[in-house]
């Protein structure tokens, strides 16, 4: 069982080296709980892949797709960042923050 808004739709906005792993980035266009214009999430994608590619120490192991679930923002976590589901070959996702520089 998730522990977050899952996500439902997503489109690829480029992709990452960790190591020798290739991962796929991608945002979300739909989720449990919103739908947002594929437009919205093309213009979001360059901002969330430099801050990936920024702290890609934060992936864990095993990550084959990272996917933008909330734009920029704050909250509990009072650095500003972009929500990223990290999910494995197997669909397993684990919720990370990456921070906006």
């Amino acid at each position: 069982m998730s522990t977050f808004n899952a996500i439902k739709k997503k489109i690829p906005v480029g992709s990452i080296m960790k190591g020798a792993q290739k991962i796929t980035l991608s945002v979300a266009t739909e989720t449990s709980a919103w739908k947002r214009p594929e437009s919205i999430a093309l213009q979001q994608g360059p901002g969330f892949e430099r801050a990936v590619r920024d702290r890609v120490d934060l992936i864990p192991d095993g990550t084959v797709d990272v996917c933008q679930r909330e734009k920029e923002h704050t909250s509990d976590d009072p650095v500003e960042h972009y929500t990223g589901v990290c999910f494995d070959a197997d669909g397993n996702g684990k919720s990370v923050h990456f921070p906006k520089k």
